[in-house]
């Protein structure tokens, strides 16, 4: 049984190796277009939460930053506009946004 087990590794590290050799060797890969962005000047202190999720729906990935001592806010895409969703404090750097409802765990 552990020849079988052993062989399947070898596969699935063949098959990893190969997939990561064909993205690494595909063409124009450094030329891929990226903006460099400020969304805020001014926004929350250390920011200890930083969360990206798409919140109003309309399909494109949004912006949630909470500092440490607050606030947590909203940047909502393709403006980036700001909106307070709580003032306080935070004490993790996790957060989750779902995309059903659009639930936030803080």
């Amino acid at each position: 049984m552990s020849s079988i087990f052993t062989s399947k590794m070898r596969a699935e590290s063949v098959f990893l190796l190969l997939l990561s050799f064909l993205a690494s060797a595909r063409p124009g890969r450094a030329d891929m277009p990226f903006r460099h962005v400020i969304l805020d000047n001014d926004g929350p202190k250390d920011p200890w939460a930083k969360i990206v999720g798409d919140i109003n729906r309309d399909g494109f990935p949004d912006v949630i930053i909470g500092g440490r001592a607050g606030p947590l806010v909203w940047y909502a895409y393709p403006n980036w506009t700001k909106a307070t969703i709580a003032k306080g404090g935070y004490k993790t750097v996790d957060g989750e946004v779902g995309s059903k409802r659009c639930h936030l765990k803080i």
